[in-house]
This record gives C-alpha cells, sequence and structure tokens, in this order.
C-alpha cells in the first residue's frame, strides 16, 4: 500500500516531465510507422490529428526539441532568438509528405521566440499555441525544462492597480511636443516624497515588458518601497538614442524637470533610476555618463555597448559619429548603482553586432571603477527579446531599490 501510495505521489510530481519524454517517444515512434507505410499520406490524414491531441508542440525532453510543421510547401525554415534572426535552419520533410521537422539541442533553462518561414513567408508556428508579442510583431516562443518565469510580470487579480497618466511636454530643446505616460503607485500619497523610475521605450515597456502589472506586484507585496515610473516614448528611437546630445538634454533639463514639478518625487540622485533596453540601454548609460550627478541607479536589458567602442559606426546605413565612453566609464568620481541583464543569444544583432560580449566588456568596464559599489550582471540562455527583459525587470528593480 505504502509503495502504491509513494509512486502516485512521484508521478504526481513528475507528470509534466513525464509527459513531456512520452511526446518525444510518442513522436519518433510516429514517425517509424510513417516510414514504414505505404500509403505515407493516409496514414497522415488518420494519425496527425490524433498526435496532435495527445503531444504538445514543440515537442520538449530534457535539452532535446522537435519542432514540426504539417502542411503543403515547399521548404519549411525556422528562425528566431537561438539564430539571432538571421540564420535560418531547414526542417527535414519526410519523404513523400508534407511532414516536415527539425531535432535541436538547447540549454535546460533556455528561452526563444521563432518563427517559421514556409514558402518564403513569416508565421507564426500553426502548431504552438504559445504566443508572445516582439518589437517587430507577434512571436511563437518555447521554454525548455528549467526555465523559469518570473511571478512578479503576471497579472493578479487580488492586486491593486497603479494609475497611467498621459502627459505631452513642449520641449524647446527639440522644438516639438514629446509624449510621457506617468504611472502612479495605487496607495499614492500626494504628501509622500517618491523615487522615480524613467524608462526609454515606453509604450513598449508597458505593453511588452509588463512593467506597469511588475510594479503593482512589488509594491502591493512590499518588495520594494512604492514609487512613481515615467514611460518616456521616443520619436524614432535610432536618432534619439544614438548620441544624440539633444535628446539627453531633453531628457535631463526638460522631461525630469516637468515631472519634479507636477508630482511629488524626490528630486535628489538617490531617487532617480533610469531603465532601458537595447538602444534605450546605451542611451541610458550616455545620459548616466553625460549628467554624473542625477541618478543613483541604471538597468539595462541588453544595453547596445559594442557602440561605447567606437568612434564612428554604420548602423542602418546612417553613419553615426561616436564617443567611446567604456574608456572613461571606469574613471567617473560618482557613485552608481548598475544592474545589467543579457542573453547568450545576442551575438549578431543588427546582423553584426556582438550585444553579448560588449555587456561583458561593459560590466568588466565598471568593475574596474571602486566608486561603483554596487553592480550586478545577469546573463541568461535567452535571445534580444521582450521575454528576456520582461522576465528579469523585477529582480533589478529589486536590487536597486533595495
Amino acid at each position: 500500500m505504502y509503495k502504491t501510495i509513494f509512486l502516485l505521489i512521484f508521478f504526481l510530481l513528475n507528470s509534466s516531465s513525464i509527459y513531456s519524454q512520452e511526446g518525444y517517444f510518442m513522436f519518433n515512434q510516429f514517425i517509424n510507422e510513417l516510414n514504414k507505410v505505404t500509403d505515407k499520406n493516409a496514414f497522415l490524414q488518420k494519425e496527425f490529428v490524433r498526435l496532435k491531441s495527445t503531444v504538445e508542440f514543440p515537442i520538449i525532453q530534457e535539452e532535446k526539441v522537435i519542432f514540426v510543421y504539417y502542411g503543403n510547401a515547399k521548404s519549411v525554415y525556422i528562425c528566431g532568438d537561438m539564430t539571432n534572426w538571421i540564420k535560418k535552419i531547414p526542417l527535414k520533410r519526410v519523404t513523400k509528405t508534407n511532414l516536415f521537422y527539425l531535432e535541436q539541442e538547447f540549454e535546460k533553462d533556455a528561452r526563444f521566440d521563432y518563427k517559421l518561414v514556409v514558402d518564403n513567408k513569416w508565421i507564426l508556428d500553426p502548431l504552438n499555441d504559445k504566443k508572445v508579442g516582439g518589437g517587430f510583431g507577434e512571436n511563437s516562443y518555447f521554454k525548455m525544462p528549467d526555465y523559469k518565469e518570473n511571478e512578479y510580470s503576471i497579472i493578479k487579480n487580488d492586486v491593486p492597480n497603479g494609475k497611467i497618466h498621459k502627459y505631452f511636454i513642449d520641449s524647446t530643446i527639440l522644438n516639438e511636443k514629446r509624449m510621457i505616460q506617468v504611472y502612479l503607485p495605487y496607495n499614492y500619497d500626494p504628501n509622500q516624497k517618491y523615487r522615480v523610475l524613467y524608462f526609454q521605450d515606453g509604450n513598449e515597456y508597458i505593453k511588452l515588458g509588463n512593467a506597469t502589472i511588475t510594479l503593482d506586484n512589488l509594491i502591493f507585496q512590499k518588495k520594494t518601497e512604492p514609487v512613481v515610473a515615467v514611460f518616456v516614448e521616443p520619436k524614432t528611437r535610432v536618432d534619439d538614442y544614438i548620441y544624440n546630445d539633444g535628446y539627453v538634454n531633453f531628457f535631463v533639463k526638460e522631461m525630469i524637470v516637468f515631472v519634479e514639478k507636477s508630482f511629488n518625487v524626490r528630486n535628489d540622485k538617490k531617487g532617480r533610476v533610469i531603465i532601458g533596453d537595447s538602444l534605450g540601454g546605451f542611451v541610458s548609460s550616455y545620459i548616466v555618463y553625460k549628467n554624473l550627478d542625477i541618478f543613483g541607479g541604471i538597468l539595462s536589458h541588453s544595453g547596445a555597448f559594442p557602440l561605447t567602442k567606437l568612434n564612428n559606426f554604420l548602423y542602418r546605413g546612417k553613419i553615426y559619429k561616436g564617443i567611446p565612453f567604456i574608456r572613461e566609464i571606469k574613471n567617473v568620481p560618482f557613485d552608481i548603482d548598475w544592474y545589467l541583464v543579457c542573453g547568450r543569444y545576442e551575438k549578431k544583432i543588427a546582423g553584426f553586432f556582438d550585444f553579448t560580449n560588449g555587456n561583458i566588456e561593459f560590466y568588466d568596464a565598471l568593475k574596474q571603477n571602486p566608486n561603483f559599489k554596487k553592480i550586478d550582471f545577469k546573463l541568461y540562455n535567452e535571445g534580444h527579446s521582450w521575454g528576456l527583459w520582461k522576465n528579469t525587470l523585477a529582480d533589478g528593480l529589486i536590487f536597486l531599490l533595495n
């Protein structure tokens, strides 16, 4: 009797693992049977429906992943975070059928966005129900068995929500209006002074990074103090974020001034944190470098730090004059807290920029500055995606706000 109970408990605790192992075994058995029969298409029409109702796609077991496509096509490829969205890996066609598949191996804690390319058309994986928004539209995604989703990025019905207000700032520096969105915590007290988080790519941090959901959860569960957050929207992000001193001056001399006049927030260095992703992480670091007495902390998601080493460079068809401030960052005389995040699969961003090693080198430069007392750098088996940035936002905020 005890042995039976023990086995039942063991099965319940490991059911997801057993399920994935069964799926992997079932698919290989399915392929073996398919290769044996004479009328393969008749077999597929009957049996693939049963297979779909039994296994989850893509099929994952330990480090192995099998991608499957069934449909009329001349060619099927997969492309995604794991290939830097450059290389397309072909799926193998089962002879004389419309079934294609590919087996790959990844780290057990990895997570990737991807698409299929069917006859040169980019599509979501029709067999995979897991979809996620990205900077260039919706993608399919999969996560390996040891990947851990951050609970603070998930909506919880019992958690009260902060409020978001939209404002337009008349910038004399940029000679135009710029939009920001201001998040006030659910328990906002106009008589209390709040620290402020300033986000680049504001709308994407809200919609794709679940930033306000994360803040609601962290504040309600008292993982951080209540904060005000400002989500700053770029006009043209490449022009704003790459060595644009006009944008830097707008950010510091107009936008921050507007916020501190309009809301009951702290106006000291330790009361401000700046946050950005990719080029937003780069420009956040550049703003800090140009204004050393303004910010007390910075959170960079996959910062475009290869740009910090270049004098002149070509980016998306335009030549930019750079300032290699990585050489100077190790010598700045101010104390700033840094939290850096990057993926191991970010080695050919925009075709050739190695963000992975660029972040490692930037982190090494920060460590050489004795004034930086609080620095952390996290490297994940993921790509250049909002999946990575959303899942690591809470950890970065907890680090910087405590």
